[in-house]
C-alpha cells in the first residue's frame, strides 16, 4: 500500500512540474479567458452542469442557439497563430441530446483566407474534440472562430464549451495507460508560502484506453 502511495505522489509531482513549465490553456472560464465576441442569441458564463468525468471545472461557457445556421463566438489574437509551434487545438464540448457539429476556424483579419475543421461531439455529455491544423502554412491568421451546431437551425438548444487548449508539437503531454493526476493552478507558480487555490483532477478514460494530460 505504501509503495503505491509513493508512486502516486511522485507521479503527481512530475505532472505538476511539467504543467508549470508550459502555458497552453487559452480559455477555461475559471480565471483564464479571452475577449470573446458572441454571435448567438445568448451566451453566458455558467456553472458547469456536469462536473463529473473529464471536466470537473466549476464554470464553462453556455451558448444558446437560434434559427440562424451560424451561431458562433470569436476572438482576435494580438499576434498571428503559429501553427508550426501549436498545430493542435482541443475543446471540451457538451452538445445537447439532439446533437450537432462544432467547427473550429482560423482566419485572417478580413476573412479572405481561412482554415477550418468540423467535428461531431458525443451528445449529452462532455467530450473532448481534437482539431489538428498540422500543415497549415498561413502566417496571418489572427482570429479564432468556434461554431456551435454548425449549419443547424434548431433554436433554444444549449451548448457548453470549456478548456480551449493549444498543444505544442514539442509538448504532446504525458501519456499513460494509468490514470493521470493533474493539478491546475491557472498559470500561478506554487510557492512554499502562502497557499494558493488550484484544481485537482484525475484523467482516466477507462480500461484499455490511453490517458493524456491534455
Amino acid at each position: 500500500m505504501y509503495k503505491h502511495l509513493v508512486i502516486s505522489l511522485l507521479w503527481l509531482c512530475i505532472t505538476n512540474s511539467v504543467l508549470s513549465q508550459v502555458s497552453d490553456t487559452i480559455a477555461n472560464w475559471d480565471g483564464l479567458n479571452l475577449d470573446w465576441i458572441i454571435a448567438a442569441p445568448k451566451g453566458a458564463v455558467v456553472e458547469n452542469p456536469d462536473q463529473q468525468g473529464i471536466n470537473p471545472s466549476l464554470h464553462c461557457l453556455e451558448i444558446t442557439t437560434g434559427e440562424d445556421p451560424y451561431d458562433f463566438i470569436f476572438s482576435d489574437f494580438q499576434n498571428p497563430v503559429d501553427f508550426g509551434q501549436y498545430p493542435i487545438y482541443r475543446l471540451k464540448i457538451m452538445a445537447p441530446e439532439t446533437g450537432g457539429s462544432v467547427l473550429l476556424k482560423f482566419e485572417n483579419s478580413n476573412n479572405s483566407s481561412w482554415n477550418e475543421i468540423e467535428l461531431t461531439p458525443t451528445p449529452g455529455q462532455w467530450d473532448e474534440l481534437e482539431f489538428d491544423f498540422s500543415g497549415t502554412t498561413a502566417t496571418d491568421y489572427v482570429r479564432m472562430v468556434i461554431f456551435f451546431d454548425f449549419l443547424g437551425t434548431t433554436s433554444d438548444n444549449q451548448w457548453y464549451l470549456d478548456d480551449v487548449i493549444r498543444i505544442s508539437v514539442d509538448n504532446a503531454g504525458l501519456t499513460s495507460n494509468l490514470p493521470i493526476v493533474i493539478i491546475n493552478t491557472n498559470g500561478i507558480e506554487i510557492p512554499d508560502e502562502p497557499k494558493i487555490y488550484g484544481e485537482m483532477g484525475i484523467i482516466d478514460n477507462g480500461p484499455g484506453k490511453m490517458n493524456n494530460q491534455y
